[in-house]
């Protein structure tokens, strides 16, 4: 058994060691002879067994041995080896009893001082001087391979059989040497050194390299004693070699007292560089620089001339090659900064053996170095530099260094438009893009025509006749797009959008012509709207379903129904978030009209390809959802965990929107199931029937549906108007939690809202009001809080009110609460001061107050770190004018005995009657009642003093009455004299009775028989009334009620009572006698015909009675005849005069 390379083992410590067992024929024992333990007793696991050998890592100076063979009593042989820096060990056994033979440890040192052998019966084990063995390459026949690097070599037990008298410096043999062979890898100088520490100092080498394996070899190439400085006594040479020749190198002690030795063989080889040919060019990054030596490069004669070298274009020495792609127009090198001290540089366009220089300089740089700058460069070309020393001197290190010119920012203007192509996308930055003064302006720009921000262009070639572009995927939030034919500077605008998916562009551009180039302009809507964009192309543009939009859903007629469609070309429409749903992609739209039962819509089925959906229901105008539901990953029954399903109560009439799509914009689209179904009846938790004030005939105002309205016989104010004075419900959140009203979250408590018993106190008030209040804030940790409410806010809501109490605050500026009305923030406090007590907020309505639908949010977050902050918020409420219904109405007969249906209140002011509350114009009669005042005649025509009286009162509109009447003629009985006149009561006394002159204006008299001249025609002379009486009768155009007449001057003088009849439509009658001197001379009385008895301001008062003959009815009276005196001769009837004669009808 031998061991090798226990070095660090002889001297205590652990190292590697190599074991080999052989028999007496030195032919290999097994591998599974032994076993070997270690100091610690451990099995050591050989990294190698094979052919005997034992090849372990970190061996002990002490090894045990274990004997496999079984039945032996001697099992394990104790080894500590020798201290050596190598010890070869020689164990010789007897296999079948495991009897030890000899056993013997051979110590090895660098050098020949101190080499004992030791036998075994030094080891008091017995036998005989153990064998030395020699390195595998110790003849020239069988040296070793050696490659470029370091390799371990040893020349102990070496013997001695290279030629002798080699001159290497002092000796003239290479003494105890080992052999190498080495085949060159390239053409140049091979260095072959044992310099270094693994070689000590004691080891006195020596090298020498013969051309070619031919043993014994001829004469060195090469050979060396002493490596000089740093490596004496060791050895270090050089020799030229060919690539592919293979070389002997033989390694020794310089001479027979040389001694032997272990170290590392190192050899090293200096070849041309990489780049010492033009297609062997070395790349060069812009901006940068690098360091090589020419001291090994050649000239090839083909290595084109420096036209600017000084003294004429020739070529240079140890010339070298660069090349770089140039992203500008410009590049500057240098070889400034080198160690040769004068250099020739280059610059060239073309390619290897085709070569035209662009640029070229000798001295412009530091000192005799180099410094050209190449002008007219194409981004994107790749250039190729050559180097070189001027003088055969000028070889070494050189420093080339790179200067590029900035490159072209690719679509910062429309001459450098980005390429890209149909159906694709391409993603740039434009944080640094400018927009030129001549970029056009956006025709689709919101608010009007304009540019916009870091504007970038971009051109396709059409591949059909339309295109979908979109800037959806970019993180840039707000976006421009428009398509362009034409060129740069003479451009058509054919199609431009901006806000398509919420503030992004997508824009269909249609008659495109095939293998035409377009022009793309993409900009920031503002100044902030740059960074990191995506234009995406998509020809031709996808046709989106039929009902892509909430105007166009598809109507779904009846229940249960089941509809199958793909919606890999749907648009996203971004309806308002809803539910589960803050974001709807690819979605479509149906439509189903409500019937009062609960109503279920689902994608959870067995149809549905698309693994991701989202529901979201809404009611409502397409222009302003309200939401019902929401839903994204729901399957109650079954089915894919991501699909949807949305349950509602619906309002029997309202209209509900249902739009169904992607999770997201990466979900993949295609084919989705939607079924719905009904349920059971239900009360509607979401309002989706527009509501307003009814006010009921009662004069009550409730707030409810136009149809409810009519059913209860009210008058609907309109859709928005409201009752209420606050329309926020439970604004002082009283109904507690889960409360029916808001919408609650909490990142850390589900709600905001809190009473004292559950929350405490906070460091404040609590509740303002009430139990309850919301308290947002309350823990040192991250916190988001929020409560909602959606309602109707009606035209004429002028605030939104509440109380705010901030007790305490953590002043760290950061946390915040605010109020929002839907999405615009409304109010917003960070974090003042904290203080008890509550102040009132009070926020305009202004443009809100539109009678739509608003959600009223407020919303709180906060860090908790540094500190707490704590916002209360109690009566929430919004002042909203309260409506006042107007009072009941009723049938109103006024005195023409029209009818209109007014208020109690408006049929008194208009002088009518009225019929009682909610009696209807249709269910009444309505009487029209006159006075007949002798100003006017039925016509309306002005009557005048001492007009006689023909047939101005002939049943006419004004007054519906034929008079006719006449004086008695005192000659004889039977004659008749005078007829009805006029006369003004209001004149001084200008008749033969000056008792008429009652100032009541026109009054009716019986013209006096004995002045029937007229002045003019139609009018008396003079006007005075007959003393002897007559007959004056009113005939009505249809049945009356009389009311009254006035009497004037039934006075003393007359010799006969006055008698009125009031004659029925059946003839019956009413008489009334009026006695002499009832109204007294010269006076005015009013008669009323309502059959009693009536006293007269005359002397004595004297009473006129009444006497009904027959069914009298006074409602159907049809004429009236005064009569006074009597058609006889010689009886004074008596004078006076009629006037106000009243009646209804």
């Amino acid at each position: 058994m031998s061991l090798l390379g226990a070095s660090a083992s002889a001297q205590g410590i652990p190292g590697d060691a190599e074991l080999r067992f052989v028999d007496t024929n030195e032919v290999p024992l097994p591998n599974d002879l032994f076993v070997i333990r270690g100091n610690d007793g451990a099995v050591l696991a050989p990294i190698v067994t094979e052919d005997g050998h034992f090849v372990l890592l970190s061996a002990g100076r002490k090894l045990t041995l274990e004997y496999t063979q079984k039945g032996l009593k001697t099992r394990t042989i104790e080894l500590r080896l020798m201290k050596a820096p190598k010890v070869f060990v020689t164990l010789m056994l007897d296999p079948e009893s495991g009897v030890i033979k000899e056993l013997s440890q051979k110590p090895l040192y660098p050098n020949p001082i101190g080499r004992p052998k030791l036998k075994g019966g030094s080891l008091g084990l017995g036998g005989s001087q153990g064998s030395v063995i020699p390195p595998a390459n110790d003849m020239c026949a069988a040296p070793t391979t050696v490659l470029l690097g370091a390799t371990a070599f040893t020349s102990v037990d070496a013997t001695t059989d290279g030629p002798a008298n080699v001159s290497c410096g002092q000796g003239s043999q290479v003494s105890d040497d080992v052999w190498f062979k080495h085949t060159a890898t390239g053409t140049g100088i091979l260095t072959v050194e044992t310099c270094g520490a693994s070689v000590p100092t004691t080891y006195d080498t020596a090298i020498a390299v013969y051309n070619g394996l031919t043993c014994p070899p001829a004469a060195p190439i090469g050979c060396n004693d002493e490596g000089g400085t740093g490596c004496t006594p060791r050895s270090k040479m050089t020799v030229s070699v060919i690539s592919g020749n293979q070389y002997l190198i033989r390694v020794g002690a310089w001479s027979s007292a040389g001694g032997e030795g272990s170290g590392t063989l190192t050899l090293t080889q200096a070849v041309p560089p990489a780049n010492d040919e033009c297609v062997g060019a070395t790349p060069l990054a812009c901006n940068s620089s690098v360091t090589v030596s020419n001291a090994l490069a050649t000239v090839n004669g083909t290595d084109p001339l420096f036209a600017c070298r000084i003294g004429g274009p020739a070529q240079g020495f140890g010339t070298i090659w660069f090349s770089f792609v140039s992203p500008g127009t410009t590049a500057t090198l240098d070889t400034s900064g080198s160690g040769v001290s004068d250099t020739l540089l280059a610059v060239y366009s073309g390619v290897c053996g085709a070569l035209t220089q662009i640029a070229c300089d000798d001295d412009a740089g530091a000192g005799l170095q180099s410094l050209v700058t190449a002008t007219g460069l194409t981004p994107g070309n790749t250039y190729r530099v050559e180097v070189a020393g001027w003088s055969s001197t000028s070889l070494g290190s050189i420093t080339l260094s790179l200067t590029c010119g900035a490159p072209p920012t690719p679509g910062n203007d429309c001459a450098d438009a980005i390429l890209t192509a149909c159906d694709s996308s391409a993603t740039w930055n434009n944080s640094t893009y400018t927009t030129d003064a001549l970029d056009p302006a956006y025709s689709c720009r919101f608010g009007s025509p304009g540019q916009g921000f870091g504007t970038t262009w971009l051109k396709f070639v059409a591949t059909d006749t339309s295109a979908l572009l979109d800037t959806i995927a970019g993180a840039v939030n707000d976006t421009m797009l428009a398509v362009y034919s034409g060129t740069c500077g003479a451009f058509t605008e054919i199609a431009c959008n901006d806000d398509a998916v919420g503030l992004r562009s997508e824009v269909c551009a249609t008659g495109l012509t095939i293998g035409t180039t377009y022009y793309v302009q993409v900009s920031g809507f503002g100044a902030l709207d740059v960074g990191s964009n995506t234009l995406t192309i998509q020809c031709p543009c996808p046709a989106p379903p039929a009902n892509d939009d909430c105007a166009t859903a598809e109507e779904i007629a009846s229940l249960p129904a089941s509809v199958t469609f793909d919606n890999s070309f749907a648009t996203d429409d971004s309806p308002p978030p809803c539910g589960d749903n803050a974001a709807m992609f690819k979605n479509v739209w149906y439509s189903v009209t409500g019937t009062g039962n609960t109503m279920t819509a689902s994608t959870c089925n067995a149809g549905s390809v698309v693994t991701d959906t989202r529901i979201s229901v809404y009611c409502g105008d397409c222009l302003n959802l309200t939401c019902v539901g929401g839903d994204d990953d729901n399957c109650p029954s079954g089915g894919q965990i991501f699909q949807s399903t949305v349950d509602w109560c619906s309002q029997a009439g309202a209209t509900y929107f249902i739009t169904v799509g992607n999770f997201s914009a990466t979900t993949t689209s295609g084919q989705i199931q939607l079924d719905v179904t009904e349920g059971g009846s239900c009360t509607a938790t979401v309002q989706c029937l527009a509501t307003g004030a009814c006010c009921l005939p009662t004069g009550a105002c409730v707030t409810t549906t136009a149809d409810d309205c009519a059913a209860q016989g009210g008058v609907y104010q309109g859709d928005g108007t409201s009752c209420s004075a606050n329309l926020i419900a439970d604004g002082g959140f009283e109904d507690g939690v889960p409360n029916p009203s808001w919408v609650e979250t909490s990142t850390n408590f589900g709600t905001p809202i809190c009473d004292p018993g559950a929350c405490g106190f906070g460091g404040g008030t609590g509740p303002r009001t009430g139990n309850f209040w919301a308290w947002f804030g309350g823990i040192p940790a991250f916190e988001v809080g929020t409560v909602s409410q959606s309602l109707v806010i009606p035209v004429g809501a002028t605030t939104l009110d509440f109380y705010l109490e901030i007790p305490v605050s953590s002043g760290n500026g950061v946390d915040f609460l605010r109020v929002k009305i839907d999405a615009t923030t409304v109010f917003s406090v960070g974090t003042p001061a904290g203080a008890i007590g509550y102040d009132l907020v009070s926020i305009p309505l202004g443009a809100f107050a539109d009678g739509g639908v608003h959600t009223v949010l407020f919303e709180s977050t906060q860090t908790g770190s540094p500190g707490v902050t704590n916002y209360f918020v109690d009566d929430v409420s919004i002042n909203a004018t309260t409506f006042v219904c107007p009072p009941p109405t009723g049938a109103c007969c006024l005195a023409d005995g029209s009818c209109v249906e007014v208020s109690e209140d408006d049929c008194a002011t208009q002088g009518g009657t009225y019929n009682g509350d909610l009696s209807l114009c249709a269910d009444v009669t309505c009487i029209q009642c006159f006075t007949l005042d002798f100003e006017t005649d039925d016509t309306g025509a002005a009557l005048l003093d001492r007009q006689r009286i023909d047939t101005e009162f002939n049943g006419g509109a004004n007054y519906p009455v034929t008079i006719t009447g006449s004086s008695y003629f005192g000659a004889s009985c039977g004659s008749i004299g005078g007829t009805a006149a006029i006369y003004d009561s209001d004149l001084p006394p200008h008749g033969q009775d000056p008792d008429l002159a009652v100032n009541s204006g026109h009054i009716l008299i019986l013209q006096v028989d004995e002045n029937l001249s007229e002045c003019s025609p139609g009018f008396f002379c003079t006007g005075n009334d007959d003393p002897d009486g007559g007959v004056v009768t009113f005939s009505f155009s249809g049945a009356v009620t009389p009311g009254s007449i006035d009497l004037i001057d039934v006075d003393g003088g007359a010799e006969e009572v006055m008698t009125i009849t009031l004659t029925d439509n059946l003839g019956d009658q009413l008489v009334y006698t009026v006695p002499v001197n009832w109204t007294g001379d010269g006076g005015q009385a009013t008669l009323l015909f309502d059959g009693s008895a009536q006293a007269g301001p005359g002397p004595g008062n004297p009473v006129a009675t009444a006497v009904a003959i027959g069914s009298y009815d006074a409602n159907n009276v049809v004429s009236i005849v005064v009569e006074r005196g009597s058609d006889c001769a010689n009886i004074d009837g008596g004078s006076g005069a009629l006037d106000n004669l009243t009646w209804c009808q």
